[in-house]
């Protein structure tokens, strides 16, 4: 026999021997009875099978299977040999192997013996776990050779469950019927090569699982399978990225703007490669009610997609299921051609026998099975229904039924009208449990449903009440819970939201308002407020606007509407928790989705429940007195730096901007306590293995131990002199490591917090990690390079070279053979440490990756970039598995939970998102709100909208700023007015000012890229100009106008036109980000400052740089020319400013003083007089002539983000993290004036709240509540 190997060839044929027996002993498919006879079968049980037969038989069964494969009896006995020897399943029974052609084997399954999928999967799963590393090395580089296609086109190569993405699809092991709709549809599919499919249908006639099973055998013709339910009518965009990441192997990572364009590139993938797209259930995408196919508001767009699969050339197909054929179909569909469509009828009668006989033991004849099946159409949920009324109620005779039922005259034509009549038969628990299994969406526990209720009910009755459901087939268990079909969820949504707009319609008739009338309004929730993320998204569209659709049909207007909202809260106002139920929570959630303005509205004396306040300016508005414990609000935390799980999984810790720490509870996000005690951002935490330790650093230069459980700062070490990246423990729990910008790793006693060594290199550490045998601690710096040190001696052991960036974060692997790290590049390495060697790097992201975080198994990697993506990786065949989308800005930090299958991210946009990171799904978003003002200007030119005398115009009384708001704002000095002029879509770095043109200019981060030209006379934005390709950090206009500078993370500096929007030249040759450009006075010379170190000066005219100033130790974050053009100034992230002889470009001076970084310079009009920014909170104004420091401008609460003088020279103004703008007295140094932006809750008046803790209280204070 030849050499057994375990690449992706012989697994696929192990594989697909095991389906092929497994379907043979479920009598899944047909064979002739002399062949039956030679393999026989027998279930020990429910997982263990017994199989007698040849070699040469197996070989014949595989070719019946119906998949168009069969395989050779040689590959038969290598796979039943690797069944036995290397998955370990089968057990040889005979007693001579050796010589004999029959074969007598037991075979063990992970999984009940219908659960086909299930074992299958799992087959997977152990087959990738056992398989040696040299195959998957093998496997790696022979692919990695290989165009991208080759992949795809060559089986050989091809992992079926890379390919294979079955979303929430039902299990079909129990499937019935439907072998002449399976092979025509197989035949359309394969043979015909037909490119759109509809499969049609009422409810529950079973063609979700028909398109399952039909997928299951034919997907080794198609290189990539995926099926998505389309039940909860998802925005087409949300599909459309679904399925083109699915396609393009996760390296899509931005999708073109506009619907076309991004099914354009649909298009592209499916023609590429041979794909299977199933989309049930689309009849979501529907209006109710309406038999014309036309689609309802919000899935327009659909038709387009639709049309796209129908009419243009691919070599592809799509499958879609629905009740009613959506419109355009018709126009595309042919006997001929590749668009067809399938009416699904009823089951025959056999299988309609055999259906009903799953519920028990019924009695009839074969003309009254006829008679059943005809009567319910063959309809397999209708039989499910009514045959648990004829066991339950006829004692299984189909006889006494039908002749019952002969009083009651009945044809079913639509499922709707046989739930109708079911429903009407349920009791009161009954049908609120079937509300709330709606409400909820997907599978819940008892436990869960009878928090819901709002009724007392005894644990019995609920149970009982679910069983009686389960009975007649209207709840379904499954392993995570009870949850409904589609269409029986879809009806009992559509019943309660007549309902509800019932009971609301009556209210308005009693002059009394008597809460009586609001029974199902009273006592269920439209929304659930802390349900996750994709999960309330759904709840709003199915149930919160299909309700407001409906009431502002019956109330005249959405006015007419927001009055009788406000109207039903004075029902329940002053009324205890139970007569009060979901009411007001109902009514804030459906103000929201109106929308309203919420200023001012008196919600006090109110039980609120299950209400989402989150991202809502609520000024003045008064919750006084009301009960909010199961309503959710914004947070408070900006800018989330860091992350971590605690050991158990139970808690996260975030790091915010304002040097904050929250403990927040998993899996809801509620806070818990809060840790101050930094002075400046929180850059890195980490939890003690061992105890209830919590570890912090960042910039303010020291490392902070804290008891998480009380909050307290048990230890302050201090001894670093530069910004502290990150700290990490030792496994062991008993060492802290800390690494900074001071060239130094710092080691320490974690108990004691004394000091023990230090490792010095000449490179920034931006990165650490212990070693699993804490033996070693890894190192990454500055200098591209990851250095391995021996804990005990301080040596150095190995240096790991091959990054073209900052290597920002480093992990080892489980076993401690690899080590895993992420730079600037944006490239992930994997390094083999015996070697040396870079053995995989994963590419995919297209910016710095900041962050990464192995899963405790080893086995996958979850990284987070200035991309703004998260990826998730297989740490073992270097494939992307999923690219979770959502934040809208640099992803800081990621963690993995190591108790739970959920991850954790952290983002500069001021949220920390929950994510099952093998689902794809985001499960809760905590959204934060993020304060930061980067930059702020004078205006000489008064702004339209606001009213000036004569002298206030003289004097400079307009200031720009732009910060995390994405909106450009202009304030007035004079009556403390401020305009916001939002377009940008992230937040604003740079802002800068023309006053020849009387023109503003404004830069996007990342996710914008943009830049903005605004006229100030009337705040209208008349250019955009597009040509980074990363956020921009610096803006100057020329000094004669007519041009502007502009540089960014892109590594580049640019010149525009401002008249044209062309870009007239890009200045290349910094290797690092390019955070400030300046003009020289005379208009000739473009000063850059890049993170490389540098500060380069530019001919603008020829486009070539003059010369390259060096000196700084670390990054250049400012640069600016003096007004006589005698100097540059240049300021860095190393805590110092430089003075350089513009003529000589030699360094004249040092400034030093700053404990923090300096983000800013500026010199006075004068040129006398130069000021620096720093994180440190402070401004320092130096003299240029005497080099002397003159004073410290003190008051920002945090770092300090830009500096600038007014013309005049006499005043400052200043910007900070803390969102704040700072107007300077220059010579007495006085703080004059401060504007910040009206926080959300500005005035809500939080007096007597009850169901807050002390955290959260804490939280809306700080966004602006009050209390009397």
């Amino acid at each position: 026999m030849a050499r057994v190997s375990y690449g992706p060839t012989p697994r696929k044929r192990t594989k697909f021997l095991l389906e092929v027996i497994l379907a043979y002993a479920n009598d899944e498919f047909e064979i002739q009875d002399r062949l039956r006879s030679q393999i026989l079968v027998n279930w020990q049980t429910d997982q263990q099978l017994v199989v007698e037969t040849t070699i040469k038989d197996l070989a014949e069964l595989s070719k019946k299977y119906p998949s168009n494969r069969e395989l050779s009896k040689d590959q038969i006995k290598i796979s039943l040999k690797l069944l036995e020897q290397f998955v370990d399943i089968l057990t040889d029974n005979r007693s001579q192997p050796k010589g004999s052609n029959k074969w007598h084997f037991t075979l063990n399954f992970w999984y009940k013996r219908h659960n086909k999928v299930a074992n299958l999967k799992q087959f997977d799963e152990e087959w990738e776990q056992r398989r040696p590393f040299k195959s998957k090395q093998a496997t790696d580089q022979k692919s990695s050779a290989l165009p991208v296609n080759s992949f795809l086109a060559n089986p050989d190569l091809q992992l079926d469950t890379r390919n294979r993405d079955w979303g929430s699809a039902i299990d079909v092991s129990w499937f019935y019927g439907r072998k002449t709709e399976l092979t025509l549809l197989s035949q359309w599919l394969v043979d015909e090569h037909c490119r759109f499919i509809v499969v049609l249908g009422m409810g529950g006639m079973g063609k979700t699982a028909l398109t399952i099973q039909l997928a299951q055998k034919v997907q080794y013709d198609f290189d990539f399978v995926i099926w998505r339910s389309l039940a909860s009518a998802p925005p087409i965009t949300e599909i459309l990225s679904d399925l083109i990441q699915f396609l393009s192997n996760q390296q899509e990572n931005y999708l073109p703007k506009g619907i076309e364009s991004q099914i354009s590139l649909l298009l592209s993938y499916l023609r590429t490669s041979r794909c299977l797209v199933i989309l049930d259930n689309a009849e979501s995408l529907l209006q109710s009610g309406d038999r014309t196919g036309r689609y309802r508001s919000g899935c327009e767009d659909y038709a387009k997609l639709f049309e796209m699969f129908g009419e243009a050339t691919h070599s592809s197909c799509v499958l879609v299921t629905a009740r009613e054929k959506p419109q355009g179909i018709a126009a595309m569909e042919g006997d001929s051609l590749p668009v067809r469509c399938l009416q699904l009828k009823g089951l025959s009668t056999n299988a309609c026998q055999t259906l009903v006989k799953t519920k028990g033991i019924f009695t009839g004849t074969e003309k009254e099975w006829s008679a059943i099946n005809k009567h319910y159409a063959g309809n397999p949920l209708a039989l499910k229904i009514v045959s648990s009324t004829i066991k339950e109620c006829f004692e299984g005779s189909l006889s006494r039924f039908l002749s019952f039922s002969q009083m009651e005259p009945f044809v079913l034509e639509d499922i709707y009208d046989l739930l109708n009549k079911q429903f009407e038969r349920l009791s009161e628990i009954e049908q609120a449990v079937m509300y709330w299994l709606t409400i909820n969406r997907e599978p819940a526990q008892l436990e869960q449903l009878a928090l819901d209720l709002m009724v007392q009910v005894l644990p019995g009755d609920l149970l009982q009440s679910i069983t009686s459901l389960q009975r007649r087939s209207l709840v379904d268990q499954t392993e995570t819970g009870f949850t409904q079909q589609p269409v029986v969820m879809e009806f009992t949504a559509h019943k309660f939201i007549q309902q509800i707009c019932t009971e609301i319609q009556e209210q308005q008739q009693y002059e009394e308002r008597q809460e009586n009338q609001l029974h199902l309004f009273r006592t269920h929730a439209l929304i659930k407020a802390q349900a996750k993320d994709y999960i309330k998204d759904t709840q709003i569209r199915l149930i919160l606007q299909p309700l407001i659709v409906s009431l502002v049909k019956v109330l005249g207007s959405r006015a007419h509407l927001e009055a009788c909202l406000v109207q039903l809260l004075s029902v329940v106002r002053g009324k205890s928790s139970e007569e009060a139920g979901y009411v007001a929570g109902n009514v804030l959630n459906l103000l929201r989705q109106l929308p309203v303005d919420f200023c001012g509205y008196d919600f006090s004396h109110l039980t609120i429940r299950q209400a989402d306040l989150r991202g809502l300016n609520l000024h003045g508005v008064k919750f006084t007195h009301s009960d909010l414990s199961q309503s959710v609000f914004s947070k408070d935390f900006g800018g989330i730096l860091s992350i971590a799980f605690s050991p158990d999984g139970k808690l996260i810790a975030a790091g915010d901007f304002k040097g904050e720490i929250r403990l927040l509870r998993v899996p809801d996000g509620q806070p818990l306590l809060t840790c101050s005690g930094h002075t400046n951002w929180v850059k890195s935490l980490a939890f003690s293995p061992t105890n209830h330790l919590l570890a912090s650093a960042g910039p303010d230069q020291t490392v902070r131990l804290w008891n998480v459980r009380t909050g307290e700062c048990l230890k302050l070490l201090s001894g670093h002199t530069n910004f502290i990246w990150e700290v990490a423990f030792s496994p062991d729990g008993t060492l802290l490591a800390s690494c900074s910008d001071d060239f130094t790793v710092r080691l320490w006693n974690s108990q004691t917090g004394q000091f023990l060594k230090s490792f010095r290199y000449r490179a920034a550490a931006r990165s650490i990690a212990f070693s699993p045998d804490n033996h070693e601690l890894a190192c990454g710096y500055a200098d591209q390079t990851i250095r391995i040190w021996e804990v005990k001696s301080g040596q150095c052991l190995k240096v790991l070279a091959g990054h073209a960036g900052w290597v920002w974060s480093i992990a080892y692997s489980p076993d401690g053979q690899m080590l895993v790290s992420a730079c600037d590049d944006p490239i992930i390495r994997v390094w083999n440490l015996q070697s040396g060697e870079c053995i995989q790097k994963l590419f995919g992201h297209s910016n710095s990756i900041r962050s990464i975080a192995l899963c405790s198994s080893g086995h996958y990697l979850a990284s987070g970039s200035a991309d703004q993506l998260i990826k998730i990786w297989d740490i073992r065949t270097g494939k992307c598995l999923k690219t979770l989308l959502g934040h809208t800005n640099w992803v800081w930090s990621v963690a993995i939970n190591p108790t739970q299958k959920i991850m954790a991210s952290s983002s500069q946009d001021g949220s920390i998102r929950l994510w099952d990171y093998n689902k794809g799904r985001c499960l809760r978003t905590l959204s934060g709100c993020t304060f930061t003002i980067f930059e702020a200007i004078f205006a000489t030119t008064p702004f339209g909208s606001f009213n000036y005398s004569e002298t206030e115009k003289q004097h400079e009384q307009i200031l720009v700023s732009g910060g995390d708001a994405q909106v450009l704002r202009v304030w007035s000095l004079s009556d403390h007015n401020c305009l916001d002029f939002p377009g940008h879509t992230d937040a604003i770095r740079s802002v800068a000012y023309c006053p020849h043109d009387q023109i503003i200019a404004s830069g996007g981060g990342t996710g914008d890229r943009t830049i903005r030209l605004w006229n100030i006379s009337n705040g209208q934005c008349i250019k955009i100009l597009k040509g980074h390709s990363n956020g921009i950090w610096s803006l100057a206009f020329h000094p004669k106008g007519k041009f502007l500078a502009s540089s960014g993370l892109d590594q580049s500096a640019k010149l525009w036109d401002i008249h044209s929007g062309e870009c007239l030249e890009t200045f290349q040759g910094h290797g690092h980000w390019v955070w400030s450009v300046s003009f020289s006075p005379n208009a000739e010379i473009l000063a850059s400052g890049s993170f490389d170190r540098t500060v380069k000066l530019w001919d603008i005219q020829e486009g070539r740089c003059l010369n390259t100033l060096k000196g700084h130790s670390s990054g250049v974050s400012s640069v600016s020319f003096s007004p006589n053009e005698h100097f540059i100034a240049s300021g860095s992230v190393d805590q110092t400013a430089r003075l350089w002889d513009f003529k000589t470009n030699d360094c004249i001076c040092i400034f030093e003083g700053h404990s923090g970084q300096i983000w800013d310079v500026a010199f006075s009009p004068n040129g006398q007089l130069l000021a620096t920014a720093s994180l440190d909170h402070t401004i320092r104004c130096w003299d240029v002539e005497t080099h002397k420091h003159l004073a410290i401008l003190e008051g920002h609460t945090n770092g300090v983000t830009s500096v600038a003088f007014s013309s005049d020279g006499q005043r400052l103004i200043s910007s900070s993290f803390d969102g704040t703008i700072k107007l300077w007295h220059v010579q007495t140094g006085e703080c004059i004036r401060t504007l910040r932006p009206t926080k959300p809750y500005a005035g809500m008046n939080i007096t007597q709240m009850k169901g807050l803790s002390p955290a959260q209280k804490h939280t809306l204070l700080a966004l602006g509540a009050v209390e009397n």
